[in-house]
């Protein structure tokens, strides 16, 4: 959401509860966050708002569908290359306007996912850590460090993850929580079967 504190918390929390309430409605990702943003715009005050990434998955295709409310990112890592591929999306956020264009102006993209192939979420906080030196984790040193797990299942996966952010940050303790979420495909020859997706802090 837009700032933080309190304010943004319960933004936030708003609009996780408009996005459980809509979801049961039949419609695609881009429907729905109109329906959230109509809701938002109404009820936020003036000049907040906030940042959505809604993930759709079809698990008999393994088809992917991300649609994207503000300045978001994912990383997608593809187990036949061995390869991370940071996806950017663009879209406008919830809240901020109510015109009959909200929904074109959101950024949508389409993945096929295959065998061991894996999508990660995070709030964006884990490149900006600091460790005990001073020095920022950064995008490419982030990357690194999820190549070395991506691997593995959904839970271990997060549970590494956490234990080289930590073993890389030292003896500095941060303040700031960093939401990861991990999605990893497992395909049958008639049936793409994702792992649960699993979220955990992995910057204490």
């Amino acid at each position: 959401g837009s700032g933080r504190g309190i304010a943004a918390a319960m933004d936030v929390a708003t609009a996780g509860v408009l996005l459980r309430q809509e979801s049961h409605r039949p419609s695609d990702a881009a429907g729905l966050l109109e329906r959230v943003n109509a809701t938002l715009h109404r009820d936020l005050h003036e000049e907040r708002h906030v940042c959505a990434l809604l993930a759709v998955l079809d698990a008999d295709s393994g088809e992917l569908t991300v649609c994207g409310a503000g300045e978001l990112s994912l990383f997608l890592f593809r187990a036949r290359t061995a390869a991370a591929e940071q996806v950017i999306l663009s879209g406008i956020p919830l809240g901020q306007e109510a015109t009959d264009e909200f929904g074109a102006a959101l950024d949508t993209r389409t993945f096929q996912l295959g065998d061991g192939d894996r999508v990660l979420l995070s709030n964006g906080g884990a490149e900006l850590l600091e460790n005990e030196t001073g020095a920022r984790l950064g995008t490419e040193r982030w990357v690194e460090m999820v190549e070395r797990c991506c691997r593995s299942q959904a839970g271990p996966f997060v549970s590494q993850l956490r234990r080289h952010v930590q073993r890389w940050l030292g003896r500095t303790r941060v303040c700031e929580d960093v939401v990861v979420v991990s999605l990893h495909c497992e395909c049958t020859p008639t049936r793409a079967r994702p792992a649960q997706p699993t979220s955990e802090n992995v910057g204490v």
